[in-house]
């Protein structure tokens, strides 16, 4: 499967709330000072944190 290079920003600075969705969604730990970690997703790991972006706890951003 064909995978995207893509940034997410996490909207929230509840730590336990990174926490959970990098462990949920099999992401990097970790991020910049700005919040943000570049990784390769899948349409269908892109679609799976797409109830966070409705929660409003990350963005995903294309660079």
């Amino acid at each position: 499967m064909k995978k995207e290079k893509i940034t997410i920003y996490y909207a929230t600075n509840q730590k336990e709330e990174i926490a959970r969705i990098q462990a949920e969604n099999n992401l990097p730990t970790g991020y910049n000072i700005n919040g943000e970690i570049e990784c390769q997703l899948s349409k269908d790991d892109i679609e799976r944190l797409d109830k966070e972006v409705r929660k409003g706890l990350i963005q995903i951003r294309r660079k």
